[in-house]
């Protein structure tokens, strides 16, 4: 009885032993399950920095391609792209949803309003518990051609005097970005000025002559736009210099007076 005793006894020990050993492996599989779940977690809510490519100019109203996209994608959900004009990131004015991990791509009808800086937000899609991230900011410049070149003096030119100051400025119907030169009989006087007035503090006979505004402004560096204005005659007048006449009075013997 007592061999009977000690092996069910220790039957029992073993399967005691072994339910114990089944319990931590399974309590071992389970804590490792998770932090598997945790770790595949971790790499489901972070998203890198989009990439935000823009052309630097475009034209009013021609048609561009705008692309965002992601270096690292750590989810199989979709990505929902969007761009943004600077200070109002509640309006998006473009909209791309990425379902294959590929780059968005907007198709972009160019407009002035969208002259300034722009950026990309990327998100998951559908998944507000996961952060958005934002691309770096892009400077983007919309292009009016310049149209209506034209002078306006001040004073009017009809009465100019040396001595006197005279400011011409160069006004444009249409354009933006715009560069200025100044023309006198053809001749350059000033290249590439942002400043449309041109000042003459002081006039002369020399400043007299037609003067000419070419205001321009450029796409690239090979496609630039121009527009000259008509030529506006400057004439300086003179002021006379008073003659200077001197005498001298001599009375001769006889009291008789002349002049020399």
């Amino acid at each position: 009885m007592s061999h009977t005793h000690w092996a069910d006894s220790e039957e029992i020990s073993i399967h005691t032993s072994c339910w114990t050993m089944t319990k931590r492996t399974f309590f071992l599989l389970v804590i490792l399950g998770f932090c598997a779940m945790w770790q595949k977690a971790d790499a489901q809510i972070t998203l890198g920095k989009p990439k935000f490519h823009v052309p630097s100019r475009s034209l009013v109203d021609s048609y561009e391609d705008f692309y965002c996209e992601l270096d690292k994608i750590l989810t199989n959900q979709t990505i929902l792209y969007q761009w943004f004009k600077e200070g109002n990131l509640n309006k998006p004015l473009g909209e791309y949803s990425s379902h294959s991990q590929e780059p968005a791509t907007f198709p972009v009808h160019v407009k002035l309003a969208y002259d300034g800086k722009l950026i990309c937000k990327a998100s998951v899609q559908n998944d507000s518990k996961i952060m958005p991230t934002f691309s770096d900011l892009m400077e983007f410049k919309v292009l009016v051609p310049v149209e209506g070149a034209h002078i306006i003096s001040s004073p009017t030119v009809g009465d100019l005097w040396e001595g006197d100051s005279l400011t011409l400025q160069c006004n444009i119907t249409k354009g933006n970005y715009v560069l200025y030169d100044w023309l006198l009989n053809g001749v350059q006087l000033l290249n590439d000025s942002s400043n449309n007035q041109f000042t003459i503090p002081r006039l002369s006979s020399q400043n007299s002559g037609i003067y000419a505004c070419l205001a321009k402004n450029n796409l690239n560096e090979t496609h630039e736009y121009t527009d000259e204005s008509e030529g506006r005659n400057v004439h300086v007048k003179e002021y006379l210099s008073t003659a200077e006449i001197s005498f001298e009075v001599v009375k001769d013997a006889k009291g008789n007076f002349s002049a020399t």
